[in-house]
C-alpha cells in the first residue's frame, strides 16, 4: 500500500477497493474518532472486529470511541478484552485506567495506570492520569 489515507474520500475510496481491509476499518475508525464522529467510528471498528474478531488496536479504540462516549461500562470491557490478548498493552493499560478512573474505581485505576508506567515510565497522559487520582484520593505528595 502506499500512504495512508488521509480524508474520507480516500479512505472511502480504499475501503471499495479493499472491502475485506480490517486494518482499513479500523484506521477509518479511527479517522471518524479524531473527528469526533464517534457513531461512524464505531461502526468502522465493528466492521474490522466482524472481519478479525480479536484485533487488539481495533478493540482497545473501540473501548476508548466508548470511554469518550462516556459508556464506561463497555470501554472497560474492551479493554478488558484486550488486555486479555495482550496483558502488557500500555495504552491499553493506561486507558483502563481512564476508564475506571471515570467510573469512581480509584484504588483499581491506580493499579492499572501503574502496571502501565512500570513497562512504559515515560508515558505522559498515563502520568497526568495517576497525578489526578492521587489528588483525589487526597494524596498530594503522591502526586507530585
Amino acid at each position: 500500500m502506499a500512504a495512508e489515507p488521509t480524508n474520507q474520500e480516500e479512505w472511502n475510496k480504499f475501503l471499495q477497493k479493499n472491502p475485506n481491509s480490517a486494518w482499513g476499518w479500523a484506521h477509518r475508525g479511527e479517522y471518524y474518532l479524531q473527528k469526533g464522529k464517534y457513531h461512524e467510528a464505531l461502526n468502522d471498528l465493528n466492521q474490522a472486529l466482524g472481519l478479525e474478531p480479536d484485533y487488539l488496536w481495533a478493540i482497545a479504540r473501540r473501548g476508548e470511541v466508548f470511554r469518550l462516549q462516556g459508556d464506561y461500562s463497555k470501554a472497560l470491557k474492551d479493554f478488558d478484552h484486550a488486555l486479555q490478548l495482550s496483558p502488557d498493552y500500555v495504552w491499553g493499560l493506561a486507558h483502563r485506567g481512564a476508564t475506571l478512573f471515570h467510573l469512581r474505581w480509584l484504588e483499581e485505576a491506580l493499579q492499572s495506570i501503574n502496571r502501565a508506567l512500570k513497562l512504559n515510565p515515560n508515558y505522559a497522559w498515563a502520568l497526568a492520569y495517576r497525578t489526578e487520582i492521587h489528588i483525589v484520593l487526597k494524596q498530594y505528595e503522591a502526586s507530585l
